[in-house]
């Protein structure tokens, strides 16, 4: 009957002779780094988000205050310029999903 093997990148099955797991153990721990870093960024970029979509909320509700004027060019150009940064973070996101994978 034939045993199953543990996959040839696993660090823990790759010790020396004596069973030291150094590089093993370092390698480990850059992994760790590694996601806890990327899980901080998800986590300032969803809080990012948040705070555009409060953001262009506010603008929405002031626009709609001031339904009797007429929206100038620099109105005009506030929503588009947040809509647009809002992509943006949205595109963050995105990459540093893609990164991780």
């Amino acid at each position: 009957m034939p045993t199953a093997k543990a996959p040839a990148n696993d660090p823990f099955t790759l010790a020396d002779a004596c069973g030291n797991h150094t590089a093993e153990l370092a390698t480990v721990q850059v992994q760790q780094e590694v996601l806890r870093c990327a899980i901080t960024a998800q986590e300032r970029l969803k809080t990012i988000r948040v705070e555009y979509a409060d953001l262009l909320s506010l603008v929405y509700q002031i626009r709609k205050l001031r339904l009797d004027q007429t929206q100038s060019r620099s109105q005009k150009s506030l929503i588009d310029d947040l809509i647009r940064q809002q992509e943006s973070i949205d595109d963050l996101a995105t990459s540093l999903t893609c990164l991780l994978d």
